[in-house]
């Protein structure tokens, strides 16, 4: 038989009874889960240290024994991703050079046309497979679904308007993704290259042609894909 016995719960001082039983590994402290709870939440506190995400603003703890004075902390990774973008602007990127990044676009590449590379690549990025609607990026503090970038994979800005079709490569990418592609750009070039070619073929885009035919046909057929459109387009 457990003998019962007399105890005093350690969070409200209420006195209560419990069994204690042979194969029992812990005393039972708390007279309840309330108070069970009650002192956990306290007991966190006590070794986390309140922070304000500089990002959405939402309150967060950081451990005591990770934190470390004069650093910024975010409530979530993408937060994190979110503020390192801000931290690498212009001067602050190793990858700044005067300005020449911020070069036009040719008019050529247009939302059409990023649409377009969007349908080839069927809305997902081409690095991670992450799909479109679970693209999240915070804008003044909130949290949104965006399109996905649709990367220059030789980082030309004036491709679509150069002449060299044959060389022009395209990949929609996620919003860390992106952000990840602009270091290391030679290793990023090669890597997005070899899947464009494995994964697509080389065919990474719909010329102005295939855009139009291809959402001609989709509207008479909803379920039509690009793949399928392209080989019968290119069949025989």
């Amino acid at each position: 038989m457990p003998e019962v016995i007399n105890k005093k719960c350690e969070w409200c001082d209420k006195p209560f009874t419990t069994k204690r039983y042979k194969n029992q590994s812990k005393n039972v402290r708390f007279c309840s889960h309330k108070c069970y709870y009650e002192w956990k939440h306290q007991r966190t506190e006590k070794y986390r240290i309140k922070q304000i995400c500089p990002i959405c603003g939402e309150n967060f703890l950081v451990r005591k024994w990770v934190f470390k004075e004069g650093k910024t902390y975010t409530c979530s990774k993408i937060c994190e991703a979110a503020l390192k973008s801000q931290n690498r602007l212009k001067e602050n990127n190793p990858n700044w050079k005067d300005g020449a990044s911020q070069g036009e676009y040719c008019p050529k590449f247009n939302r059409p046309f990023r649409e377009g590379v969007r349908e080839v690549w069927d809305h997902k990025c081409g690095n991670c497979g992450k799909e479109q609607k679970n693209n999240i990026i915070i804008r003044n503090g909130i949290k949104k679904t965006a399109a996905l970038s649709i990367h220059h994979v030789h980082y030309k800005k004036d491709a679509c308007c150069d002449g060299n079709e044959k060389d022009w490569m395209f990949i929609p990418l996620c919003h860390e993704c992106h952000g990840k592609s602009n270091g290391n750009r030679k290793e990023w070039e090669e890597k997005f290259i070899k899947i464009v070619l494995e994964k697509q073929n080389g065919k990474s885009y719909l010329t102005e042609t295939e855009y139009k035919s291809f959402f001609a046909l989709k509207r008479l057929n909803p379920s039509l894909s690009v793949s399928d459109f392209i080989k019968s387009a290119y069949a025989g």
